[in-house]
């Protein structure tokens, strides 16, 4: 009975991780050059020369897209308010604004499911091999 309510626990747990860790969009801001498709959005300190007082913002890049085979993507964008100049790393500082947008992923894990009940099953067959 025990066993069986272990392998019930086990089974549930693997379940509910994976309703709960889904990837999601996230709500960022970033820099992009006005007029542009690409948001730079990892924050990286302030710009350079007279510009030092300026965020700075470095890739990874988010693209203005409705097509799904490109990731990361975002459909729209915001100025952010106030509105703000920011560098696209450490010299580009001209024609810049900080926007915000929600950053959609790329989905890296739609199989992890998959994966996670087979390595399920073969780390079940060890237990159970070395145990007998």
């Amino acid at each position: 009975m025990s066993r069986k309510l272990s392998i019930f626990a086990v089974f549930s747990f693997c379940l509910l991780t994976l309703t709960i860790l889904d990837a999601t969009a996230q709500n960022l801001q970033g820099c992009g050059k006005v007029g542009s498709f690409q948001i730079y959005y990892q924050r990286n300190g302030f710009g350079s020369g007279l510009n030092f007082l300026l965020p700075r913002y470095d890739a990874p890049i988010s693209t203005l897209t409705t097509n799904t085979a490109i990731c990361p993507r975002f459909t729209s964008a915001t100025v952010a308010s106030p509105t703000t100049a920011c560098c696209i790393g450490a010299t580009d500082c001209t024609n810049n604004l900080v926007y915000n947008f929600t950053n959609i992923p790329c989905p890296i894990d739609t199989n992890s499911g998959i994966l996670l009940v087979v390595m399920a099953g073969v780390g079940g067959l060890v237990v159970r091999k070395r145990m007998s």
